[in-house]
């Protein structure tokens, strides 16, 4: 699974567990926390089944030099895909790219079946890993490009099988490719041979070795781990993601909390921590027509969520996530006012402490979304890869307060719009953007079309020069932007080149399809 960014669940999870089986990817990172867990296995294949039609071209024959297909949006998830994908469409002149997203089945296999090479940049640039879109490109008899610097498909793949490339040398590996076509044939084939074989004998080869060795102490874990761990396990993701909670795993969620409380009363942690698994399990039970529990763990005396996050905020004045908690829960039940103050407290709390405010084992309310990759599941998805890129506790913990600050901002610039203040909505907006200027891109969103209604070109200008440079893909706003500079006669010629060479080599009309403000 992606180790990055559902770390929270995986690292709730790992005392309890022997070994995790993950790419060399995961090894090099998740193995400085538990270095005696950890195993290299690539857990992934031709997912889609893909297979070439009959005949098989050869190198040579096929008519597309470079193909790149799948999702580089949202921005937020993708960031490494997108810096892979701006150095290919460059080329766009120079060789036959084309970059596709959002395509059927169909057109995906033919896509790969059709291409010299198959272009496959790390959609992040912390997670890199083997995926399924190598295996299918073994499949299809296309050659794999793939990042030199990538231990995980170093791992796999041996420098004769795929085409490795970095920065400088993406333009001159393919054209070597096409210039030597019987060479990269053999790499076809040597690697080909590799993705389409059975993984099984490697995993068994795996489970041999783990039980040639001596059995480990088995650890437990603690009780914010287990409330961390059945709140953000991976069947949470959300019923657009086709997975819901068991019955089963919601009560246990529940006695968790009561059978955990003894004794933590005046532990901030655990109130805080018992106040979301509460919430969410009241959510769980409502979604599935079970009112009467529902009702029960909202409404409780002692474990209600409201009355465990306000406890939790009483006994430290600097934890700033219950504050957030009760605003994203008095939000959900439709108190628009209290949750407007309490996010302001939130913040307050933020701006005052700084990284002092997010020291505490954390999470955030709602954690299952329908949509995974909405606001909500952004904060904690960003705060997970604040595991790997911060090195030290206290950048860690400075990272967790300006992601939280960002997700208050952008909240209160909502509710600010609601209630039909736009100056404190583009205000609220513009600090969204400095406190996590590379993630703010719904806010940047927000303030365009805001400004646009208010008549602020100068603002519409910079919120579009914020978006294009989170995101080197962005095409419909470069060419938004480029129109808003003819109107005040600035010209910018590199930008049009930008825009002259997206255009070309992204084939797909729906690649930059985006979903409403309101999903979001």
């Amino acid at each position: 699974v992606d180790w990055e960014a559902w770390s929270d669940a995986l690292f709730a999870h790992a005392p309890a567990l022997d070994y995790i089986l993950v790419s060399q990817g995961g090894v090099n990172r998740i193995g400085t926390f538990f270095p005696d867990k950890v195993k290299t296995f690539v857990a992934v294949h031709n997912v889609a089944e893909t297979k070439t039609p009959e005949p098989c071209l050869s190198f040579a024959e096929r008519p597309h030099d470079v193909t790149f297909i799948g999702n580089f949006f949202p921005t937020e998830r993708f960031q490494g895909r997108n810096r892979g994908l701006n150095m290919l469409y460059r080329l766009a002149d120079r060789f036959d790219v084309r970059i596709m997203s959002k395509v059927s089945d169909a057109e995906y296999q033919s896509a790969l079946a059709d291409t010299k090479m198959q272009f496959n940049h790390s959609a992040t640039t912390v997670q890199q890993i083997v995926n399924a879109r190598n295996f299918e490109a073994g499949a299809c008899r296309a050659l794999v490009l793939g990042e030199a610097y990538n231990p995980a498909i170093r791992q796999f793949l041996e420098d004769d099988e795929f085409l490795p490339y970095d920065e400088s040398t993406l333009a001159d590996r393919i054209q070597w490719a096409l210039d030597h076509p019987d060479e990269a044939q053999r790499r076809i084939d040597k690697g080909s041979a590799k993705l389409t074989a059975p993984l099984m004998p490697r995993l068994l080869a795996v489970l041999e070795e783990i039980l040639a060795e001596p059995p480990k102490p088995r650890l437990g874990r603690d009780l914010y781990e287990l409330l961390i761990g059945l709140c953000a396990g991976f069947p949470n993701w959300g019923s657009g993601m086709g997975s819901e909670r068991l019955l089963f795993t919601i009560y246990m969620m529940v006695d968790s909390v009561v059978e955990g409380s003894r004794g933590t009363e005046d532990d901030p942690t655990f109130l805080n921590l018992a106040g979301v698994t509460m919430a969410e399990a009241s959510d769980e039970l409502e979604r599935l027509g079970r009112q009467n529990d529902e009702a029960d763990t909202r409404t409780h005396a002692q474990f209600a969520p409201k009355i465990l996050w306000t406890r939790a905020a009483e006994l430290d004045t600097t934890f700033a996530s219950p504050v957030y908690n009760l605003a994203r829960y008095a939000y959900k039940r439709g108190d628009v006012a209290n949750a407007t103050q309490l996010l302001m407290a939130a913040r307050q709390r933020l701006i005052d402490h700084g990284g002092n405010a997010m020291v505490r084992p954390t999470m955030f309310y709602p954690v299952k979304a329908d949509n995974s990759v909405g606001l909500d599941r952004l904060l904690t998805i960003a705060s997970n890869t604040a595991r790997f890129t911060h090195r030290s506790n206290e950048a860690r913990w400075k990272r967790f307060a300006d992601l939280l600050r960002w997700r208050i901002e952008e909240a209160l610039g909502d509710l600010a719009l609601k209630r039909g203040d736009r100056d404190a909505a583009l205000r609220h907006y513009t600090d969204a953007g400095k406190t996590a200027p590379d993630i703010c891109t719904e806010a940047m969103r927000k303030m365009v079309a805001l400004a646009e209604t208010e008549g602020r070109r100068d603002i519409v200008i910079a919120a579009l020069e914020h978006l294009i440079k989170i995101n080197p893909m962005d095409l419909p706003h470069r060419v938004k932007l480029s129109a808003e500079y003819e109107k005040i006669g600035k010209v910018d010629e590199a930008l049009r080149e930008e825009i002259r060479l997206l255009s070309k080599a992204v084939v797909t009309p729906r690649a930059f399809d985006r979903p409403p403000f309101d999903e979001l």
